[in-house]
């Protein structure tokens, strides 16, 4: 487990956000070989940036239960793509008094909607 990235003075809803480490990184096993785009040292830093987050942590293990047992966060925030029932966190987040938070999603914000406008767009040339 990585000690936090960055910290910032104030927070008014969420503690810690987890991204998963390179080693099993969850996007890559879940999109391919080529994801993510973003390294996960940029997104840590983007999360980071937000005025609500106080720590962004990089870690390895598969899920974040381990992670939650030990920071005990009053929020743990997950992307919209999961489903509350699905979330392989939520017991040890309910045996800590730790409020799941799932994101909403953007339409046509995610990677894989971005790059498909892109090929749409541009398909195999230079943008021009």
């Amino acid at each position: 487990m990585s000690s936090p990235m960055a910290t910032s003075t104030s927070c008014t809803w969420a503690t810690w956000t987890a991204c998963r480490g390179p080693r099993h990184c969850s996007t890559r096993l879940l999109k391919g070989e080529k994801r993510p785009i973003v390294p996960q040292e940029e997104r840590a830093q983007l999360l980071v940036a937000l005025e609500c987050v106080d720590y962004v942590v990089i870690f390895e293990e598969r899920t974040a239960e381990r992670l939650l047992a030990a920071l005990q966060p009053d929020i743990y925030a997950k992307g919209g793509d999961w489903a509350m029932e699905d979330l392989p966190e939520a017991k040890v987040a309910a045996e800590h008094g730790i409020r799941i938070e799932i994101l909403p999603r953007l339409p046509n914000h995610s990677t894989t909607d971005i790059i498909g406008t892109i090929l749409a767009r541009y398909g195999g040339t230079n943008g021009g």
